[in-house]
């Protein structure tokens, strides 16, 4: 006799249930501090984005009031900070001081708000950089520029060891009656196989999948004698737009 057998084979379904839990926190909130953000630059006015910290629960920002302060060089008042420039339907915590320190300066920044503890933050400015020089040429029709093809002149003629960075900026914003407002600066442009920029690459993609994302390189092989390198950068933009916002005619 000839035995058989069979095998059944069943579905399983497994459904997964998921639950929330929301639980509101009632314990002792920490004092509130006012906070400030800066990058000052050699040549360039001081700027200051002046907040209240916030709980990680709250939904926004506590509002300043009465913010003031000053900037200080070198142990002496240089300027008062004062709110930047705005449109008229924007809200902004920034400050500005008409205030343009140089390289070697010891900034000194001081800031109060109503009911808060003042704070102060203090930075030197590096020495005098290297000169370089830079000579751009336009590719493309005049109001349809295509790309921007740079030449830049490093003249280190000192016998030390140099660092440097290469920043591109496109800038893009817009404007209500010849005034700025909305900045964003995009920062990509093409090494042209320049052997110091090796892995460098266009920053509008993955920034983790290039070797030299920050585009650093030093002056090992061209210590006291100077050197020239070619990049180029596309036009970000080659055309100007126009809305309205609020009954404020804008350009961009």
């Amino acid at each position: 006799m000839n035995r058989k057998t069979f095998f059944l084979t069943f579905p399983v379904v497994v459904i997964l249930l998921a639950c929330e839990r929301v639980d509101e926190y009632t314990g002792p909130l920490p004092d509130l501090k006012l906070v400030l953000y800066s990058f000052v630059r050699p040549d360039s006015m001081v700027r200051v984005q002046a907040s209240a910290t916030r709980y990680f629960s709250s939904a926004s920002s506590q509002p300043l009031e009465g913010f003031s302060g000053e900037v200080h060089v070198n142990g002496q008042l240089a300027g008062a900070l004062y709110p930047a420039p705005r449109s008229p339907w924007q809200t902004t915590g920034n400050h500005v001081a008409d205030v343009f320190p140089r390289h070697g300066d010891r900034v000194r920044i001081i800031a109060r708000a109503d009911g808060l503890p003042e704070v102060e933050a203090e930075i030197t400015l590096p020495g005098e950089n290297v000169p370089v020089r830079v000579d751009t040429l336009l590719v493309g029709a005049p109001g349809k520029i295509e790309a921007v093809h740079y030449t830049i002149h490093v003249d280190d003629t000192a016998r030390e060891r140099h660092y440097y960075r290469l920043i591109v900026e496109t800038e893009t914003y817009d404007s209500v009656d010849n005034a700025r407002y909305n900045s964003t600066f995009y920062y990509s442009f093409n090494p042209e196989n320049d052997p110091l920029l090796v892995g460098a690459n266009n920053t509008w993609i993955n920034e983790d999948l290039v070797p030299n994302r920050y585009h650093i390189f030093t002056n090992e092989s061209f210590e006291g004698k100077g050197y020239t390198m070619h990049v180029s950068a596309m036009a970000r933009n080659t055309t100007v737009f126009e809305y309205d916002t609020q009954g404020q005619r804008v350009t961009q």
